[in-house]
């Protein structure tokens, strides 16, 4: 009898961290699922290719399976609320639910992925040191890993305590990986373009995203995101109790330990304060925008 093959899906953007995650990834499991996803806000995802073109090269084709996802319609869902839930989670932070809602929809279309094909475990290339930013905050990712366990699906972190963006380069380097120019704390032209992502990060060097907040946030929109999974499945005529694999319910793994926070710095903290008081006048037009459009919201 054929031994069953371990298999894994991975959010792979084809940057560094995704990168090294799928690296780790292929020495410890059979066939990795790379998921590039096309979302409200995110241009250029061919250039996701680069590394994985070297990923195959030096795997060989059949350890990975590539897929592209276009994950706008979940994504736009839960921007229909964004106006109050700027209010409710981002009252005197930066605005984290923007990058949230984005996250949140890839690891729902994630787990969705995972119960149609059959792959018990997820990965991302989250990283302690951009614990700064919501999608990476452990007790957002501990969340996460909550609602994936909740439908059997383990959800695991393979490079959250790798080290700093010098390690992951570092790592990238031995293993013969080429890789694209480095602007502030990234390595550009190698993975998907946010639109909105460097505004967020420049507006919370002035203020702070909560971990606390995003961790709200994400508990108030699980039953959107359980509505969503069902309703998806229910299209497809597949049954959520027979595609659950009972092993893993409970099997929620480590959650991350909480430590001191700190913002890091995209080219140097003074001159990352610099530009987000330059870009002061946007986040006072944005807010206000927001604002406004949360209470005609509220008087409807």
């Amino acid at each position: 009898m054929d031994r069953k093959l371990r298999e894994i899906a991975l959010m792979y953007s084809g940057g560094s961290d995704s990168t090294v995650a799928a690296l780790s990834l292929a020495k410890a499991y059979d066939r990795v699922h790379l998921i590039t996803y096309r979302s409200t806000g995110i241009i250029l995802t061919r250039q996701s290719e680069a590394h994985f073109r070297q990923l195959r090269e030096r795997f060989g084709a059949d350890r990975f399976v590539r897929v592209r996802l276009d994950n706008r319609r979940i994504h736009r869902l839960l921007l229909d609320t964004l106006p109050t839930d700027y209010r409710t989670y981002c009252e005197g932070t930066a605005p984290g639910v923007i990058c949230m809602a984005c996250k949140v929809a890839m690891h729902v279309r994630t787990l969705i992925y995972c119960l149609e094909h059959g792959v018990p475990e997820a990965a991302d290339g989250a990283t302690r040191t951009q614990a700064d930013h919501p999608e990476c905050m452990p007790g957002v990712l501990n969340a996460l890993r909550r609602m994936y366990a909740d439908y059997g699906v383990r959800l695991i972190n393979p490079i959250y305590d790798v080290g700093r963006k010098a390690d992951i380069d570092r790592r990238l380097d031995r293993e013969g990986f080429r890789s694209s120019v480095r602007i502030g704390q990234a390595r550009r032209f190698n993975q998907p373009v946010c639109l909105m992502g460097p505004w967020s990060t420049m507006w919370h060097f002035q203020a702070p995203y909560s971990e606390e907040k995003m961790i709200g946030y994400v508990r108030e929109k699980r039953p959107v995101m359980d509505r969503e999974i069902r309703a998806w499945l229910r299209r497809r005529g597949l049954d959520l109790d027979a595609l659950r694999r009972p092993a893993l319910v409970t099997d929620r793994g480590s959650d991350h330990d909480h430590r001191p926070i700190r913002v890091q710095s995209e080219f140097g903290e003074r001159q990352d304060l610099l530009v987000s008081r330059i870009l002061s006048p946007i986040w006072f037009l944005l807010d206000l925008y927001l604002t406004v459009r949360a209470r005609l919201a509220g008087a409807r």
